[in-house]
């Protein structure tokens, strides 16, 4: 399959990322890796006319999951870096501290107070945290939306 990413976000995507693939039926995700990113830029078009993209051409890990239509919309997501056994808060617990930094309000029996923390990758919902006053098991607030 192909994919049109804009140029300005061509940086992130490597050949040989994973990749997960939305089918068609919203409900099935199946695996897949970047097999080719094109070297030739193509103007924008469309409603939300983007801006130039480059294709990017995608393989399926077991492409049998895919069905029997030859063309279909899909969403695509792309996962450069990743990690494992670390802690995780919703973004929207950081805090962006006056002197610089990011930092979340930890709940402890009735009483809150700031922990700073240092950041790492982020998700589309939850962000990596760690440091030296932030462990497993915290409660942390988050505003209600």
């Amino acid at each position: 399959m192909t994919v049109a990413l804009s140029v300005s976000k061509e940086y992130l995507v490597h050949t040989g990322d994973a990749v997960s693939v939305l089918l068609p039926d919203g409900k099935t995700t199946t695996a897949g890796h970047v097999r080719d990113i094109s070297r030739v830029a193509q103007s924008g078009s469309g409603q939300d006319n983007s801006g130039p993209t480059v294709n990017v051409t995608i393989t399926l890990d077991h492409p049998e999951e895919s069905g029997n239509l030859d063309q279909a919309p899909v969403n695509v997501n792309i996962t450069d870096a990743s990690v494992h056994g670390v802690l995780a808060v919703p973004i929207n617990a950081l805090v962006a501290l006056s002197e610089g930094g990011d930092a979340v309000e930890v709940v402890t029996g009735g009483t809150r107070h700031l922990v700073p923390v240092q950041t790492g990758l982020f998700s589309d919902t939850m962000v990596e945290v760690s440091g030296p006053g932030i462990a497993e098991g915290m409660l942390v607030e988050v505003p209600s939306s």
